[in-house]
């Protein structure tokens, strides 16, 4: 889900197989180049919310995982923006042009999502690898949704059976809603946020305390922002300044308001926080790619309250697997 936001600032189509397009480490095929170019913010939002969906209704480790699962049509249309639904109005004709605006809006609002769920069964079979406790995973084309269909009620979308196999397994990730608000046209946004909140999310991170902060070259690394190379061998009359650090600010000043940030501020590798007239002193761009981001995602728990879940969840494993090694054990002594 999260390469298909980054496949228009980031993806690389293979040159001798122009259907392949490769993001970080994973690879995307689709029925040709056309296709490829299709995917984007559209995709990945209705992928994560299914996503959702499907964890909401099957717990970690599940044996036989149900693959359907159903969205209201309305919500998830409000949830990214959208509102498909008439309000009622004072008088007659003010009910009358409110009708119509429902009614514009909903036609194109299901157009669209028909077209992100067709892209997303069609045209987005997923290759990766993956290291989980230390073993190395190969996966080939899986194929996340074998089936959907929209109505102006509900999304009914089926999910593959071993793409079901596969999310059973892996731990339950946070995706605020604020990333659903995120202008489909806005990809280095919308690429921002997820990575921003990937890192965020991620139980290592909170466990070292790391997780509210990152390099401003990592971050610039998923953005089809231009390396301080190309801005030096252009043309542009554009300071380095405009191009990177400018674009790089704004970016998160719309994350901010679409209410994903609630915080960020450059800072130095020990959290030192720069104030805003240093922050506009940077002259150079070396000094700019030394910084960090430190940054809050809007609408999580504290820090110390993360920590102490995960603290209690690991306990919990442990103690589970020692009872089940214990039983082993015992069972076998019984046996002799």
């Amino acid at each position: 889900a999260d390469s298909l936001a980054r496949t228009r600032t980031k993806g690389e189509i293979d040159t001798y197989s122009p259907n392949n397009l490769t993001v970080g480490d994973v690879t995307i095929t689709a029925t040709d180049d056309k296709a490829i170019k299709a995917l984007g913010v559209g995709e990945s939002k209705i992928l994560n919310a299914a996503i959702q969906a499907f964890t909401a209704s099957n717990s970690q480790g599940q044996a036989q995982p149900k693959l359907r699962v159903t969205l209201d049509t309305v919500d998830y249309a409000r949830k990214c923006g959208a509102e498909i639904a008439a309000r009622t109005m004072p008088t007659p004709e003010a009910q009358a042009a409110e009708d119509k605006r429902a009614d514009d809006a909903e036609h194109n609002f299901l157009k669209k999502l028909r077209r992100n769920l067709h892209n997303v069964q069609r045209n987005a079979a997923f290759s990766w690898t993956e290291s989980v406790n230390g073993k190395v995973q190969a996966y080939s084309e899986i194929s996340f949704i074998s089936g959907y269909r929209v109505t102006r009620k509900s999304i009914t979308i089926d999910f593959g059976l071993a793409a079901a196999e596969y999310l059973v397994k892996r731990p339950l990730r946070q995706y605020p809603d604020a990333l659903f608000l995120i202008d489909e046209r806005r990809e280095e946004v919308y690429a921002i946020g997820e990575y921003l909140n990937q890192h965020y999310s991620m139980n290592s991170n909170v466990t070292l305390g790391t997780e509210d902060i990152l390099s401003i070259p990592n971050i610039l690394d998923v953005t089809a922002i231009p390396t301080i190379e190309e801005v030096r061998e252009g043309k542009s009359k554009r300071t380095w300044q405009d191009q990177i650090k400018g674009r790089f600010e704004r970016d998160l000043d719309e994350l901010t308001k679409v209410g994903l940030l609630s915080d960020w501020a450059y800072s130095h590798k020990k959290r030192r926080r720069l104030t805003d007239a240093e922050a506009a002193a940077i002259n150079s761009y070396e000094e700019f790619a030394e910084l960090y981001l430190c940054y809050k995602i809007a609408n999580y728990p504290p820090h110390r309250e993360r920590a102490d879940a995960i603290e209690k969840k690991n306990e919990e494993k442990k103690a589970k697997r020692e009872s089940k090694t214990s039983g082993r054990k015992r069972k076998a002594e019984g046996g002799k």
